[in-house]
């Protein structure tokens, strides 16, 4: 017999909370991934997938608050900063597709049919939503260290070409 749902749900929600910190903070192997799976899956078929969205959004923009902390905490005119920033996005990208791999099902057979797009989207809004928060001086930090070494790699320096692409990639990807 299956548990009765506010049970699954806080075991739901202490797994994913475990998940988002071997993920995020890089602790070791993932533990209990599939278990995690099969518990959201479980969820969805209950009809809980709006609870488990929400799940998902607090979790990701807690980590996507300290990824930017850390990020603004680099802040700096120099470039530097670019590689921090490049860094970051990079690293919130491959945790988030771990992430995403877990919630698939969440994604597939509740996301997809809401006004939410994707979890992709979700996670994206969150990023843009909190860089916003920095303000000016990190907007035009990041601006200026990408124009700076877009010079440098026209006059043959490549030096920086990762970063440019990277950061270029999640300008676009943000919109």
């Amino acid at each position: 017999k299956p548990e009765p749902w506010p049970e699954t749900f806080k075991e739901c929600e202490k797994q994913v909370s475990v998940l988002m910190e071997d993920v995020f903070e890089r602790t070791g192997p993932l533990r209990n991934r599939q278990a995690l799976s099969l518990m959201i899956e479980e969820l969805v078929l209950e009809g809980q997938g709006a609870q488990l969205l929400s799940l998902f959004v607090t979790h990701v923009d807690c980590r996507v608050a300290k990824i930017l902390s850390c990020i603004y905490g680099a802040l700096s005119p120099d470039l530097a900063f670019l590689h921090t920033v490049a860094d970051g996005w990079t690293s919130f990208r491959r945790a988030l597709h771990l992430v995403l791999q877990v919630f698939a099902f969440l994604e597939q057979h509740f996301v997809a049919y809401s006004n939410e797009g994707s979890l992709i989207d979700v996670s994206e809004a969150l990023w843009l939503s909190r860089q916003n928060e920095l303000g000016k001086d990190f907007e035009a930090s990041l601006v200026n260290a990408l124009l700076r070494a877009i010079e440098l790699h026209r006059t043959g320096d490549v030096a920086w070409q990762d970063d440019i692409r990277t950061v270029t990639s999640m300008l676009s990807s943000l919109g």
